[in-house]
């Protein structure tokens, strides 16, 4: 286990230096566990395997459906993966809106959601139906349907649709890819509390305080 780095920015420090925020979805405005669990399980269940627990399925999340696929199959079923994803469409379609926003992000994505980004792996096809249900806007989305986390590249676009470099910009996720997607834009990365990485952690009770440039007084 990593142990913190003294000399790393605090999470307080990265908000105030922030001129504007970038959040992944599922995992960190999402518990999409509701969600994507059923849909994993019909997959297991179609190759005669047992039910994974909520917890487990919510632990392969953030790299996209491959790799949660992969992560929560055996290793023998992983050739077969693509094969295995219509089954998993068909369900998380029905599974969907089951998903739920944590504790306090609500109210923030509704103050500030045009004037931060969304930065997911999700698919555009569940990405617009999931904001759409929520009532929310961003300022910028990216997502799966372009380069995917822990590809920098959707950070870099996101910063630029924003005006300002990656290095002006804080992320904020829950998972590896996050982490890794930022360290590789030179952006600011912080992490929320319930995730299993090291690093900086911030709440949502703090980064409603967070107010953009243009507004602040």
């Amino acid at each position: 286990m990593r142990h913190p780095d003294p000399d790393a920015p605090r999470p307080v420090e990265l908000l105030a230096g922030a001129r504007a925020l970038l959040f992944d979805l599922d995992g960190t405005l999402l518990d999409s566990g509701p969600s994507m669990a059923p849909a994993v399980n019909a997959v297991r269940a179609h190759l005669g395997l047992g039910p994974l627990p909520t917890a487990a399925v919510v632990a392969a999340l953030g790299g996209g459906l491959g790799d949660m696929l992969r992560g929560t199959l055996p290793v023998e079923h992983h050739p077969g993966i693509d094969g295995l994803r219509p089954i998993f469409h068909e369900v998380h379609r029905r599974h969907l809106l089951d998903a739920r926003p944590f504790p306090g992000v609500d109210p923030l994505v509704r103050r500030l959601g045009p004037h931060i980004g969304l930065v997911t792996n999700a698919p555009r096809r569940y990405v617009g139906p999931l904001l759409a249900h929520f009532g929310w806007s961003f300022a910028v989305i990216c997502d799966g349907d372009g380069p995917r986390k822990p590809d920098p590249t959707p950070l870099r676009i996101a910063a630029a649709r924003l005006g300002i470099p990656p290095s002006a910009a804080l992320f904020v996720g829950d998972s590896a890819y996050d982490r890794d997607a930022a360290a590789a834009a030179g952006m600011p990365f912080a992490t929320v509390p319930w995730s299993r990485l090291d690093g900086p952690r911030i709440g949502f009770e703090a980064l409603a305080r967070w107010e953009p440039p243009c507004t602040a007084a």
